[in-house]
């Protein structure tokens, strides 16, 4: 199995930088614009799988990159973190970045979904498509967020614990070797 990740289009949030998460918000037209020219590099990739976070803003990308048409998957282990009260109110200029995205915070972050769970789910998913899609070339829309935690898991958690290794910019396309 080989795994691309793919993050979805640009947001009216992405522009403030405000901390998303799983407020559910489409892409804009810079957005739409992004998708369209990921089209070239996805002309380069035979996937056969397409996988999507079910948040409105990576539907919206993966509808406008699936040139095969396949059928769309929608799995909820690509969401991306769930910011809780943080969510669409907070930047990350508001947070000790280090801590927030630390596997051992410091910091107790009430009703954000803790770094560790999102870990596991990301492990979770990765495992199951390791299996489920064995042979295959898997093409999955997600979040910046994901990405981050996928990138520790597969490549290992830095010393400092802080998962802050492997953004990646709107619709840009990453081989995550395994």
């Amino acid at each position: 199995m080989q795994l691309f990740v793919m993050r979805h289009g640009q947001t009216n949030n992405n522009i403030k930088r405000l901390m998303t998460g799983r407020y559910d918000e489409d892409i804009n037209e810079t957005g739409i614009e992004q998708a369209k020219a990921a089209i070239d590099e996805i002309k380069t990739i035979d996937y056969d799988v397409i996988l999507s976070s079910p948040l409105l803003r990576a539907k919206h990308t993966a509808q406008i990159i699936n040139i095969k048409k396949l059928p769309i998957i929608y799995d909820d282990r690509l969401m991306e973190r769930d910011m809780g009260h943080l969510a669409n109110t907070s930047t990350h200029l508001d947070i000790d970045r280090y801590d927030f995205w630390n596997i051992a915070p410091k910091q107790d972050y009430i009703d954000v979904e803790p770094l560790r769970d999102m870990y596991n789910r990301a492990a979770e998913f990765f495992c199951d498509i390791k299996e489920r899609y064995a042979g295959r070339l898997v093409l999955a829309v997600t979040h910046d967020g994901l990405v981050r935690v996928l990138h520790s898991y597969l490549y290992g958690i830095p010393e400092n614990g802080a998962l802050l290794e492997g953004n990646i910019r709107n619709c840009e396309i990453r081989q995550m070797l395994y």
